[in-house]
């Protein structure tokens, strides 16, 4: 049987861009050793491998390595889950919503030229700024009515592990929250600021493939739940 020395070219149809893996042994003509006339040949393979094959490998070997973590989210760490995250936040989004609009309809969160009694006076002036008290009203529960179905949206989004529900959601918040500053309103600032974390992070483990619906039953844990992460 004839072993070929060197494998120096692999074929050009077959392989274009290659890299080679050596391996060398001995082989004798004596096990023993004692015969001088015996001899001892080193035989080198040089073999053809495609590195996108190599790649794979060792892509399946660190797949392999992390296989059995369960994601944690750095911020919310063993407390909660992203997911279920964002279905509370956005349920007591919608509540707060409504509830918003509802003391503004009522002007107990704004103020209120009935209450100050600003529409008795005939004066232009403050007419005026009577109908600049109403308009403001009237976008302020405008843009808190419009956060109910970006709430909606969101609470879908991460029910059904759709990304881009999440990240309208995400996006909207920082609407809110930019409304809210410019207005002066404070308390909403708050809460808004820590609305919008969550759906990002969110976002990000869907599109990562890190939360799925097929791997959601590993990786939802809660600091209410007996279950410990590995």
């Amino acid at each position: 049987m004839l072993v070929h020395d060197d494998i120096e070219k692999a074929d050009a149809t077959n392989v274009k861009d290659v890299s080679t893996l050596d391996t060398s042994f001995n082989t004798s003509g004596n096990m023993s050793g004692n015969n001088p006339d015996s001899t001892s040949k080193s035989v080198r393979i040089k073999m053809a491998a495609n590195p996108l094959v190599l790649q794979y490998v060792s892509g399946m070997n660190d797949d392999a390595e992390n296989a059995d973590e369960v994601y944690v989210d750095p911020v919310f760490g063993k407390c909660c889950d992203l997911r279920k995250v964002c279905l509370i936040i956005d349920m007591i989004y919608c509540f707060q919503k409504i509830s918003v609009f509802v003391t503004v309809l009522l002007g107990l969160s704004v103020v209120d030229p009935d209450h100050l009694g600003l529409r008795e006076y005939d004066d232009d002036l403050y007419q005026i700024e009577v109908r600049r008290m109403d308009t403001l009203s009237y976008i302020l529960m405008a843009k808190e009515l419009s956060g109910v179905p970006f709430a909606v949206i969101g609470f879908i989004g991460a029910y059904k592990f759709y990304k881009y529900p999440v990240l309208t959601t995400a996006i909207w918040t920082c609407i809110d929250l930019v409304w809210s500053v410019a207005c002066s309103r404070w308390l909403s600032s708050a809460y808004v600021a820590f609305y919008i974390y969550p759906h990002f992070a969110l976002f990000c483990a869907l599109k990562k493939g890190r939360i799925t619906s097929e791997n959601y039953v590993d990786v939802q844990h809660c600091c209410c739940d007996k279950k410990e992460l590995t």
